[in-house]
């Protein structure tokens, strides 16, 4: 392995850890009315009903 593959490597690892970071925060930003909208959704999935 050369060093442009290390180094080439390593940023894509720390675009990864980044966009990872940026998911995080998307999901703990969430408002509360985005919460109970999934949660009442949630609730449909098991209606029975076959997809």
């Amino acid at each position: 392995m050369t060093a442009a593959e290390v180094i080439a490597e390593l940023l894509d690892e720390a675009d990864r850890r980044a966009r990872l970071e940026a998911v995080r925060e998307a999901h703990a930003s969430t408002d509360a009315s985005y919460r109970e909208e999934t949660e009442a959704r949630d609730s449909l999935a098991d209606d029975g009903l076959d997809p």
